[in-house]
């Protein structure tokens, strides 16, 4: 049987990575109202809004800044970096995949909407599921940390 590789690891560590990365422009979060995509999450987003011709907004209903989501995409993006530049820092890359890994399980528990209605903003916190591209992300990432791990471990 052929050995695998120490680089074998680190190629599958990449791909997974990645492929975590793509897993924003599919759905990752869904409730009875409606489906957003994973870029719809990070990023400010209006979901609907009532205006008159002349007049601000009566009504709308937006996606707030999430910062947790950034933080858990970045570390995504920190752990690939650093096993592309420097191959001594298996672990930070290790720690990167498992921390973003955490964080995108805590997504739909910390995603809000701001619902305005003549000026006044309300902040609720609806009950939202997961979504396949936020199940995709989470099992690729966890599988990034792995495959990092064995990487750091393999001589």
């Amino acid at each position: 049987m052929k050995k695998i590789r120490k680089s074998h690891f680190m190629m599958a560590s990449l791909l997974f990575g990645v492929v975590a990365l793509l897993s924003l422009v599919l759905p990752m979060i869904s409730n009875d109202a409606g489906t957003y995509a994973g870029y719809q999450v990070l990023f400010p987003y209006e979901i609907s809004s009532l205006e008159l011709e002349g007049f601000d907004a009566i009504a709308s209903a937006t996606l707030p800044f999430n910062a947790l989501s950034i933080i858990a995409y970045l570390l995504v993006v920190v752990g690939i970096v650093t096993l592309v530049v420097n191959k001594k820092l298996e672990l930070l890359s290790v720690i990167a995949f498992t921390a973003a890994g955490v964080m995108m399980v805590m997504i739909p528990s910390n995603v809000d909407m701001v619902l305005a209605f003549v000026g006044q903003e309300t902040t609720i916190s609806p009950d939202w599921s997961f979504g396949y591209g936020l199940i995709l992300g989470m099992t690729t990432v966890f599988l990034a940390a792995l495959s990092a791990l064995f990487y750091l471990i393999n001589p």
